[in-house]
């Protein structure tokens, strides 16, 4: 069973810490994809597999991180720099160590040559400390 943590009040949480210890952190992309898909098809792509899915997770569900790099530039792509959100995501996943998980999973709705590099950059260095 997944445990949705924007719908989770703290003894929601507490009660599914006892039950689980793995975290998912969807991730996607406010973007273009032409003319006749929405700006939230990568994120849609992250979080819609997870609801279906959901019966069969044992694990937490965190709320969607909305903003990557697409490098897309019609209207309606938000870019943020690689680094940036490769940093974004080690704090992100360094918070949940210190709750007291011990499996996070990111889960990318939309992942490019450019955000995949500067995650591992990233969580490389958040393993080496820690």
């Amino acid at each position: 069973m997944a445990f949705y943590m924007n719908k989770m009040t703290v003894r929601d949480m507490q009660e599914a810490m006892e039950k689980t210890k793995t975290v998912i952190i969807p991730t996607g992309v406010v973007e273009q994809h032409g003319f006749h898909l929405p700006l939230s098809t990568d994120i849609l792509n992250a979080t819609k597999p997870l609801e279906i899915a959901g019966d069969k997770l044992n694990a937490v569900v965190a709320p969607v991180v909305n903003y990557c790099f697409s490098g897309g530039e019609l209207l309606g792509t938000v870019n943020v720099s690689p680094n940036t959100f490769g940093l974004y995501i080690s704090e992100i996943c360094a918070e949940f160590v210190r709750m007291g998980f011990e499996n996070v999973v990111l889960f990318l709705g939309h992942a490019g040559t450019d955000n995949h590099n500067a995650l591992k950059n990233s969580l490389q260095m958040l393993l080496r400390r820690n």
